[in-house]
């Protein structure tokens, strides 16, 4: 008797001594208020105690900043021999297919088949500039694209210079509690998102995260790219900066290694991978996911390999990294020629598009038919045409990077048509000001040959130009602001207008719209 009670003595002061130890590691409810249900059973949710804006320097933390920590594992079965990566980058709102975009639901079909054969080794990253783009993606502020992200089971994402497209809160707040409708389930990162001026990392974003699989873990540590400043909204971007990369990297890799003992670190970068070559040790990166170029690529920054994945889901980057002496790595990235998997829509995932599709049936009727083939370029001077007339300008301005795509002959045009051309809410801009002080990094709506130094002119532009630190209108005078009046929602006026006259679209009809049609349409054209 006296041996069981000792036994039972041993054996009650082990479990409590467990019980302890493991108190620390239990699972709690994010901060983004989600327990993270796509990973193993070896491995932690998000910690929210780590999630406070105010200190994101890893010397001070005592655990992963919005992370998967990974759970104590020792003795816990063999090590994961190897790690598959799969990777999105640059999708742009790209949820239907088209073309070479393959859309969310066969993209679904290759991660999900993937992650549910093999979840101990599958991890699936994204690059930025995902949730702004296309109509049902506009629509809803980005929603849907973080809905079937979700359903994809993406571990985490990184802030490219789009998702500042609506002003960064509007993305943060699928991070953040406050937000009642779609909610996230994976961390934005963002390590050198700081606001202006301070080393405060913008709220809703985070350094890094761990991705426990099997009784490994792996830290992701996410940047933007230094300079894409200039590539947002002045007005959305000004109580922000882009720290110097190399620094902030190698400090967290540094960190992640030492403190929390991660099996590998992985870059997820937005348009700076390259940057990596600055770091007094690049070798404490393993991979580098990169974006913003919209090329596929695989090569390598400073002897680290590096990869981008196209843009608009066209390709899916896929990395094997093996665990053996060599830490052997594989890259390759897929599309439908290498991957029969990307043939065919996940059912469920092509369910939820449907249900968007539905609700948005309007959006894709055609309003006309194209008589033509129209490239960017055409295109783009057709919407500075088109800026000119709606405002009574001498001339206007429209820069090429916001033409997004083509017009086909024959295509059918639709609200969502011009969602594809012109995805950004940028608003119309008008003023006065001298010929001579004329001096817009743009494309103009007529030759500027004909203006004069001396002589006053009435100058269209958009938010975006306007706005822009290149671009010096301080000579400018009567400045009006139509934030009411977006250019996508005149291109969408014109199309109607065109309709009722014309028998076909061409760039060369005469614009039809002018300040009337914008004052009778007012309601329709509010973004």
């Amino acid at each position: 008797m006296k041996k069981l009670l000792i036994t039972m003595t041993i054996l009650l002061l082990f479990i409590a001594a467990n019980a302890c130890e493991w108190s620390d590691e239990s699972k709690v409810l994010p901060e983004n208020g989600h327990e993270d249900q796509s990973k193993s059973d070896d491995t932690n949710d998000k910690n929210p105690s780590d999630h406070d804006a105010d200190n994101h320097d890893p010397d001070d933390q005592d655990g992963p900043t919005n992370g998967d920590a990974p759970v104590d594992d020792e003795g816990v079965g063999e090590k994961v021999g190897y790690f598959d990566f799969y990777y999105v980058n640059d999708l742009h709102g790209a949820i239907l297919e088209d073309g070479d975009r393959m859309g969310m639901a066969k993209i679904g079909n290759l991660l999900l088949e993937k992650q549910n054969a093999n979840p101990d080794h599958t991890v699936i990253l994204a690059g930025g500039d995902m949730v702004h783009g296309g109509m049902l993606a506009g629509e809803t502020f980005g929603g849907a694209v973080v809905e079937l992200m979700n359903m994809t089971k993406f571990d985490a994402l990184v802030a490219g210079n789009h998702e500042f497209d609506w002003g960064l809160p509007m993305v943060t707040r699928y991070f953040l509690e406050e937000n009642e409708h779609y909610m996230a389930d994976f961390p934005l990162l963002g390590a050198n998102i700081h606001y202006k001026g301070t080393d405060q990392i913008a709220e809703g974003i985070d350094p890094y995260t761990i991705i426990g699989r099997g009784n490994r873990s792996i830290g992701v540590i996410g940047t933007m790219g230094e300079g894409l400043e200039s590539s947002i909204l002045a007005t959305f971007v000004e109580d922000y900066e882009f720290k110097s990369q190399a620094a902030i990297v190698e400090e967290y890799a540094t960190y992640l290694r030492e403190d929390h003992e991660v099996d590998m670190v992985v870059l997820l970068t937005h348009g700076g991978g390259w940057r990596i070559e600055a770091m007094d040790d690049p070798s404490l990166i393993d991979i580098v996911f990169d974006g913003h170029t919209h090329s596929p690529l695989i090569t390598d920054a400073a002897g680290v390999p590096r990869m981008v994945s196209g843009a608009y889901g066209s390709h899916i980057g896929h990395v094997r990294y093996d665990f053996d002496e060599a830490s052997t790595i594989s890259m390759q990235n897929l599309n439908q020629e290498n991957e029969s998997l990307l043939k065919t829509p996940h059912p469920e995932i092509q369910s939820k598009i449907d249900a968007h599709l539905t609700e948005y049936s309007h959006l894709f009727e055609t309003i006309l038919t194209s008589d033509g083939a129209y490239g960017r370029f055409d295109l783009t001077l057709w919407i500075a045409r088109l800026m000119e007339s709606a405002s009574e300008a001498d001339i206007a301005f429209h820069n090429s990077g916001g033409t997004r795509s083509d017009i086909d002959k024959a295509q059918s045009i639709s609200v969502s048509t011009m969602y594809d051309v012109f995805p950004f809410d940028n608003a119309l801009v008008t003023f006065d000001i001298l010929g001579k002080h004329i001096d817009i990094n743009a494309t103009a709506s007529r030759s500027l040959f004909d203006i004069e130094a001396d002589k006053t002119y009435r100058v269209a532009v958009h938010t975006y130009t306007f706005y822009h630190p290149n671009n010096d209108f301080s000579q400018a005078e009567n400045i009006h602001v139509q934030s009411g009046v977006l250019i996508r929602n005149l291109m969408i006026e014109e199309m109607r207008l065109q309709s009722e006259i014309y028998a076909a679209f061409c760039v060369h009809n005469p614009p039809l719209i002018s300040p009337q049609h914008i004052e009778d349409r007012e309601i329709e054209i509010q973004p």
